[in-house]
């Protein structure tokens, strides 16, 4: 017989699963595009690593806006 996890271990893995299909979910949504954005290049621009005008003047607005 298998034993079902703690409701609040079950919780705390939906809660990390959702965390990481919204961080997903940004960083397409900013590296997708009329221009092509990798998302080593989407990630470096967030973290301020790299300057990337079409990331922080035009689409993570956008993304997050629509968020």
């Amino acid at each position: 017989m298998t034993q079902a996890l703690p409701l609040a271990l079950r919780r705390s893995l939906v809660l990390l699963w959702l965390v990481f299909l919204l961080l997903v979910a940004l960083v397409l949504g900013v590296a997708l595009g009329t221009v092509s954005l990798s998302p080593l290049e989407v990630v470096q621009a967030l973290l301020g690593q790299r300057e990337n005008p079409i990331v922080t003047e035009m689409r993570l607005p956008r993304v997050l806006g629509g968020m």
